[in-house]
């Protein structure tokens, strides 16, 4: 995924985890309106249309958090710059 900056990195990884951007956003302490962008620079740099394209991205590159995943959970993954 170095295709990402670190923080389209952060919000493709809460984005695997089945987040909306609302939450994301809450999360991220941003503004629904800057993850909106994020997501939109996402997509494109995956080169896929949509969140679903997205999500199966992150399967197959088996980042954490989706379905059958022994590292996910009902928590948000740790987006910080240290982990």
């Amino acid at each position: 995924m170095h295709l990402l900056s670190e923080r389209e990195l952060q919000v493709f990884l809460l984005l695997s985890h089945g987040y909306s951007n609302r939450e994301i956003a809450a999360l991220l302490g941003v503004t629904e309106r800057t993850i909106k962008a994020h997501m939109a620079q996402i997509l494109a740099k995956l080169g896929v249309e949509s969140r679903l394209q997205a999500g199966l991205v992150a399967f197959a590159h088996g980042l954490p958090g989706h379905i059958g995943d022994s590292e996910g959970s009902d928590h948000p993954p740790d987006t910080s710059a240290d982990s």
